[in-house]
């Protein structure tokens, strides 16, 4: 089958296109760093754009607490290096709690846990009042040996407890891991709120950042209990972070990864306007067409992604690429193991009407052809 060309975009919860701005500044940093390469110039030049970095992730993370930022390649290297970390610290017959919406980049590696005895509990409820009192029942009746939650689901973009569920973990000083990929970017996120031990984030989807860019942030404390997970020397820590990091990275993704997390800073509040503009005129569109991923949770979503459901006997796939080949209008399937069946909307704050239409258009047609399918 032969490459579809892409007219409309709506999978920036996947993977954005970058920002301009990002794209010109590592450009400019590859041309500055090129000549110099791994000489003495060339390392001081490394070391000085991972710290401007890591210092710019901290502040758009709301980071005032002890801690430092990881730069790594993405946020599932984050999650799967965080979990790892503490996971090696749990028996069989521990606890692990998380939620039933997570990405497979947590539920794999907690799936791996649970083939050697650990016991996973998955969260749910149809409201943050719900999931807190699930949460707060499973801490009464046993002491969890960590938990790990989406800040905002990749299934449905709702926005989960992530403080609330803070306060309660951190009463009882339980490891608490925060999966932000869907997050930083779209929504605000204060890890002093948070209360995390660890809070992991990618550059390439609603920061508009170069792909193969992200990080995890780590307290003290996560430090502190997992001293054999820093890759660093003994007694050695650098400045702002980077305790997690191993090997050289590439300045120039480094430096657009920093330029995206500043221009965020400076941008925020009018993109999550915006974004919640499109949002509304996306789901004028839609929901008259398609039943919505998740009419029970009565709580915030996020303002860049929307969610629809098909009938079981439709399949998410074969929709997602007549969209595309037809159309060209990309989207999300969301496949099995993803409930529920249906596809995934995103967008960037830079969406216009020219993609929306075409959106419409795609989608109006696509629904008016399964009506038409649909037995009698």
């Amino acid at each position: 089958m032969r490459s579809a060309t892409i007219k409309a975009y709506f999978n920036y919860g996947g993977l954005a296109r970058p920002d301009e701005r990002v794209l010109h500044r590592a450009a400019a940093v590859e041309r500055e760093f090129a000549p110099l390469l791994y000489s003495e110039d060339g390392v001081r030049m490394l070391e000085a754009t991972l710290g401007a970095a890591r210092q710019a992730a901290a502040s758009l993370l709301g980071a005032r607490a002890s801690g430092g930022v990881s730069l790594l390649p993405n946020s599932s290297t984050a999650l799967n290096l965080a979990i790892s970390i503490v996971g090696q610290t749990l028996a069989p017959g521990d606890i692990a709690i998380t939620t039933d919406q997570e990405h497979p980049c947590v539920a794999w590696p907690l799936a791996r846990l649970a083939a050697r005895g650990v016991k996973v509990v998955a969260l749910g409820g149809g409201s943050p009042a719900e999931f807190l009192d699930g949460l707060g029942a499973t801490l009464r009746e046993r002491r969890p040996g960590f938990a790990v939650f989406s800040h905002v689901s990749c299934k449905d973009g709702r926005v989960l407890p992530v403080e609330e569920a803070g306060a309660l973990l951190a009463a009882r000083e339980i490891p608490y891991i925060v999966d932000g990929a869907q997050a930083l970017g779209q929504v605000a996120v204060d890890l002093a709120r948070i209360g995390a031990w660890a809070y992991a984030f990618t550059g390439h989807k609603w920061l508009c950042g170069p792909m193969g860019m992200g990080g995890l942030w780590t307290g003290e404390r996560f430090l502190r209990a997992n001293r054999l997970a820093w890759s660093g020397p003994l007694g050695f820590a650098r400045a702002g972070g980077g305790e997690l990091e191993s090997g050289t990275l590439n300045c120039a993704l480094v430096a657009g990864m920093a330029e995206a997390l500043r221009l965020c800073a400076a941008e925020l509040p009018q993109r999550v306007a915006m974004l919640a503009k499109i949002r509304a005129r996306v789901a004028a569109m839609l929901d008259p067409l398609y039943a919505n991923a998740d009419p029970r949770w009565a709580g915030p979503h996020a303002p860049g992604m929307l969610a629809y459901d098909l009938p079981p006997d439709s399949n998410s796939e074969e929709l997602a690429a007549a969209a595309l080949h037809r159309y060209g209008v990309a989207i999300k399937p969301l496949r099995a193991p993803y409930e529920p069946n249906g596809f995934r909307i995103t967008y960037s704050p830079r969406t216009g009407d020219a993609e929306l239409g075409l959106l419409g258009d795609a989608m109006r047609a696509l629904a008016a052809e399964s009506k038409l399918d649909a037995p009698n």
